[in-house]
């Protein structure tokens, strides 16, 4: 199939998010009480999500905006 060029240069801005770090943003997210998109509980978001990009009008994948918006990647840190 051909993929279409302009997708794939959204896709390469975007941080992929394997299976196995979903797994572990949604065990973070539930170990901090954090909301949805990993923010503190109770955030209010302008439009109501956080992923939707207004000047786009494009919807990002929650887990995609979660890594971008925590670069350091917490959930990858155990506490021990």
């Amino acid at each position: 199939s051909m993929e279409d060029p302009a997708d794939a240069v959204l896709d390469a801005a975007a941080p992929m998010v394997s299976a196995a770090e979903k797994a572990s943003i949604d065990e973070w997210i539930k170990d901090y009480g954090l909301d949805r998109f990993g923010n503190k509980s109770g955030t209010v978001y302008a439009g109501g999500n956080p992923a939707f990009d207004m000047r786009t009008g494009k919807m990002s994948d929650r887990y995609e905006y979660i890594a971008k918006a925590h670069p350091s990647k917490p959930w990858n840190v155990k506490e021990l």
